[in-house]
């Protein structure tokens, strides 16, 4: 176990292996540390920072294994909420039929695909509804990736959004696959997802996989009057750790607790409100 102990001074600054989130007037804006400061770590919001824009977006996701023909899957949005547990009959093909993009999965075995979704990510950036992705097969054959229920996390699914204000890594809200064969069954605890099309004489199955990332629309920052008045602060350590945070004025502690690798913890200002000038 370990133990930070972070002082809030009249500038906030960023601890190695801390990520701020800063409420300005109890809106939330994601400070990016500078390159090198600290490695990445996956988010599972994402929220613009105040005043970056959108450079891309990319899917990145892992293939186990593939069969068959060249293996072209097109990626499609989703039209209607869902959640898991999701099934081939709850899901009812609520996708757009045109899709937004498409990729090939074949060749080299296992290996990363990076697909571009920039300009869908902006849209829901831009306030359009975000449902998530829907990954379909083009040519007869089936694919296996793995999912972010898979053992090692280096190799689970996520979202690689690049801004003017730095790279995040996001991680699936949910992802899961859904198959023709057994139209009332979950598979959002499985470690992977199956998209393509096994044929034999008398049927044929269909598989195909829902991603859904949790991306929130760039909140404009009204006014400020130069304090700050909470702080939510994501813990990247790699095990989990005791965090005291101490306000400045009067050494006041306003936070101290266990707080999981990972995980994120919430603090309030007590100087008229805020943390100190």
């Amino acid at each position: 176990m370990f133990k930070h102990t972070i002082k809030i001074l009249a500038s906030i600054f960023i601890l190695a292996g801390i990520t701020l989130f800063i409420s300005c007037q109890e809106e939330p804006t994601l400070v990016t540390p500078d390159e090198g400061q600290r490695n990445l770590s996956k988010v599972s919001t994402f929220v613009m920072p105040v005043g970056a824009t959108l450079v891309s977006a990319n899917l990145k996701i892992f293939t186990w294994n593939t069969t068959g023909n060249p293996h072209n899957i097109g990626i499609h949005k989703i039209t209607e909420d869902w959640s898991c547990p999701v099934t081939w009959n709850s899901f009812n093909n609520a996708y757009n039929p045109v899709a937004i993009t498409t990729f090939n999965m074949s060749g080299g075995g296992s290996h990363w695909n990076t697909i571009d979704i920039t300009a869908t990510v902006q849209a829901w950036l831009n306030g359009e509804s975000n449902y998530g992705l829907f990954l379909k097969h083009v040519t007869d054959a089936l694919g296996q990736f793995l999912s972010n229920e898979w053992s090692d996390p280096a190799l689970r699914p996520y979202l690689e959004i690049v801004t003017t204000a730095g790279t995040i890594e996001v991680e699936p809200l949910y992802d899961t696959y859904i198959q023709s064969i057994d139209p009332d069954n979950s598979y959002c605890d499985e470690e992977k997802l199956y998209v393509g099309l096994v044929e034999f004489p008398t049927y044929s199955i269909h598989k195909h996989i829902l991603i859904r990332f949790d991306i929130e629309p760039q909140i404009d920052c009204a006014e400020c009057e130069g304090k700050v008045s909470q702080l939510t602060l994501q813990y990247n350590g790699g095990s989990n750790a005791q965090i005291k945070v101490v306000q400045k004025k009067n050494n006041v502690v306003v936070f101290d607790a266990m707080v999981a690798a990972g995980g994120q913890f919430t603090f309030n200002g007590t100087d008229n409100g805020t943390l100190g000038t």
